[in-house]
Order: structure tokens, then sequence, then C-alpha cells
């Protein structure tokens, strides 16, 4: 912990002289905290556009490719699957 600053500020005040008896007004002051909020640059980014010449569309038929297999050997056939048409 910090011990306290011995600044010294000017007193604003006036002495008032009564009939009966005098009085003093005195400003008093306090302390604000003032936060405030700043945008910043945090990172930058980098954008671009680049046209392409290269473009093709491609439309094309595609057909479903059937597996064709010979037995050799002894081989044991667990599950035998027949063609949908």
């Amino acid at each position: 912990m910090t011990a306290p600053s011995e600044q010294t500020l000017p007193i604003e005040g006036e002495a008032v002289l009564a009939p009966d008896a005098w009085s003093v007004r005195l400003a008093v002051r306090a302390e604000e905290i003032t936060i405030s909020k700043q945008t910043v640059v945090n990172e930058r980014v980098r954008l671009w556009r680049k046209r392409i010449q290269d473009v093709a569309r491609v439309d094309a038929v595609l057909r479903r490719e059937q597996l064709r297999t010979t037995k050799a050997g002894p081989v044991e056939v667990h599950e035998q699957v027949t063609e949908k048409s």
C-alpha cells in the first residue's frame, strides 16, 4: 500500500462575519474516477479479388459400375446379393 501524497490543494473559501459570530465557507472536493473505452487495432486482414478466366461447366451422365468376380479355388460364399433392376 502506498502512502497518501503530500500534495496541497488551494482552498477556495470565504470568511463571513455575522453579528454574533463568524463563519467560513469552504469548497469540499472529492475524487471521481472516469473510465473511457476506445477501439484499437487488434489485427489487420488483407482482402483481394482475383479474376479467373478458366471456368468450365461439366455436364456428364454417371453410370453405375458392377463388380464382376470369378471363383477359383476353395471359396466359401456367405452372402449372395441379387441385382436390382
